[in-house]
């Protein structure tokens, strides 16, 4: 997706596919049902590689031509991910 320049796909695969699946313990303590991750130590080690990746694309999306920016759903061009604190 990313090599292809679509961002705002790679963007929403990340935040509402991947993340989603591996934040229980960033925002409750432990994990959720639906996270693929099941132990915090885990979450934890794989967590902000996901929000580091994120970060990068959004990046990407500032850095690269209005013309080449597709709209999110909102009508915005680019996304703010907002990184709740580790819980161990």
């Amino acid at each position: 997706m990313i090599d292809e320049g679509l961002y705002n796909d790679a963007l929403h695969k990340l935040e509402n596919d991947i993340l989603a699946k591996m934040n229980g313990c960033a925002l409750l303590g432990e994990p959720d049902k639906n996270d693929w991750i099941k132990t915090c130590q885990a979450q934890s080690q794989i967590y902000p590689l996901i929000i580091e990746t994120i970060e990068n694309v959004v990046n990407l999306m500032e850095q690269s031509p209005s013309w080449l920016r597709t709209p999110t759903s909102s009508g915005s061009n680019s996304r703010r991910v907002t990184v709740p604190l580790n819980r161990r």
